[in-house]
């Protein structure tokens, strides 16, 4: 079997990690910039594995089912990959911190919606990542 036939069959695994890594990445890289006074190595790795973990869950449960049905449809193009990204991104975080409007008023909801917004554009992120791998490894006819 040759590297080039080995990584194709790769291709879907590679991608699925790759989105998976790109989060967890700009996570740390973003509380490296916006607290690096409290920010020690054992933080830094705990909070790549987390975030890891989390985003590894979303490729695999919510992200690689996605991409078997749209490709079922031959919709593989990048665009395809920035809505899905920001939907996988964006709902679960939308369904689990879900406000109270009774409890929190209206600048809650605010902040709610700048964070679902933030969920979405790193899935939006994570989605292109996934995609550019799985197109850049294969033979671009996908």
């Amino acid at each position: 079997m040759s590297k080039t036939h080995l990584l194709r069959k790769l291709r879907v695994p590679l991608a699925i990690f790759a989105s998976a890594v790109m989060p967890a990445i700009v996570y740390v890289i973003l509380r490296i910039l916006t607290d690096y006074q409290h920010t020690d190595l054992n933080i830094l790795i705990s909070t790549w594995i987390l975030v890891f973990v989390i985003a590894m869950a979303h490729a695999v449960c919510l992200g690689l089912p996605s991409y078997l049905v749209l490709k079922r449809f031959n919709l593989t193009q990048w665009w395809i990959s920035l809505i899905f990204g920001f939907l996988i991104g964006a709902i679960p975080w939308a369904l689990t911190t879900w406000p109270s409007y009774s409890e929190y008023g209206s600048n809650y909801m605010i902040g709610w919606l700048k964070s679902v917004t933030s969920m979405g554009m790193c899935g939006m992120a994570s989605g292109f990542t996934a995609w550019y791998t799985w197109w850049s490894i294969g033979d671009r006819k996908d």
